[in-house]
């Protein structure tokens, strides 16, 4: 096992982006269902286009913290891996998916989306938004090293095959969720092992100028084409997965670049700690103050919007910060180093 990371700005605050981003696409699907109205194409394009690049995003960066802190060279190194993986993603996917499953089943008259037992029977084979990133993420780590191995760490020939992949998946599906899945994001995962190489080759000013305003453009193109039907599913697929590489590149090296020589930002080196709480907790406040909001009769789309926003990012701040007062509070978020934590201290 590779040394462990030393921590980089702007990696920390692509997370906070990414995860701002997962934030309002879900509040604004969750007032589009609750039929809190607001302007539909504008709610289309911009549900859309987040949705070309977003989890992509985080597909990358698990990627490349997973080539900076992870090499496996025997089969002890994986089965540890494996272990980590399975302990670090399965408790909080486990506890959360459980516990929002109920808190729908207990509310059931006031969601969008009624939750129920087949939910929690098919945690393992269809699991819901957003606990089904932790899940492939588990089996994406379980299945690189393993591609690593079979071919000789030739990294060239991986990103082809998981390219190749990406692009069968969009024919055929197995019906098996855990092979769909490491189908349709490995390559997003993998595209993070080459990202110092990416760095290296096209950080200059002008590429990302050009890359950007690239793909904003082609991304409201693409917008607009898929929201009017105007193209064949297959080809789409084909210009999503493009637009997705293109807007995970020109977003990586956009904050590379804007934050590579700068002081820390504050509020943002705060909210980069809390990251994953915040994916994992921010539906049910946002759902929850939508829920209160509603039932005082108020409509009005910027309210429930700005509320459910600063509430879906608060919240789970707030709720990590009550489970720090216990002593394996955080058990739940961050099971190994919780008891890394203590044995050490013990």
């Amino acid at each position: 096992m590779k040394n462990n990371l030393t921590r980089e700005l702007w990696i920390d605050y692509i997370k906070v982006f990414a995860c701002i981003l997962v934030v309002i696409g879900h509040l604004l699907q969750g007032l589009n269902k609750a039929n809190v109205q607001w302007n539909k194409n504008m709610y289309e394009y911009l549900n859309t286009f987040i949705y070309i690049f977003h989890m992509p995003l985080f597909m990358c960066l698990s990627g490349y913290l997973y080539n900076k802190t992870s090499e496996i060279k025997n089969i002890k190194e994986y089965l540890n891996l494996v272990k980590q993986k399975l302990i670090n993603l399965g408790i909080p996917f486990l506890t959360f998916y459980v516990f929002y499953v109920a808190l729908n089943m207990i509310f059931s008259s006031s969601v969008n989306s009624q939750k129920g037992i087949n939910d929690l029977l098919n945690i393992f084979s269809n699991p819901i938004p957003p606990y089904w990133f932790l899940y492939a993420l588990f089996f994406i780590f379980l299945f690189v090293p393993l591609f690593e191995k079979i071919f000789k760490n030739n990294r060239i020939i991986i990103l082809l095959i998981f390219s190749a992949l990406h692009v069968m998946n969009f024919y055929i599906k197995t019906q098996i969720y855990a092979i769909d899945i490491v189908m349709e994001y490995t390559i997003y995962f993998y595209l993070g092992v080459f990202l110092d190489n990416i760095i290296n080759l096209l950080f200059k000013l002008k590429n990302i100028i050009i890359m950007t305003i690239s793909f904003i453009s082609l991304a409201c193109l693409y917008c607009y084409y898929r929201i009017n039907n105007l193209l064949n599913i297959n080809l789409l697929n084909i210009v999503e997965f493009f637009l997705a590489i293109l807007g995970v590149v020109a977003i990586i090296l956009l904050f590379k670049f804007l934050f590579q020589y700068k002081q820390k930002i504050k509020i943002l080196d705060f909210i980069s700690k809390y990251t994953f709480p915040i994916y994992l907790m921010h539906t049910i406040f946002s759902a929850g103050i939508r829920i209160l909001i509603l039932k005082l009769n108020i409509v009005n789309f910027y309210c429930h919007f700005i509320l459910g926003f600063i509430v879906g990012i608060i919240g789970p701040i707030f709720i990590t910060k009550v489970l720090e007062i216990s002593k394996y509070g955080l058990f739940i978020l961050y099971p190994l180093k919780t008891i890394k934590k203590y044995t050490n201290n013990n």
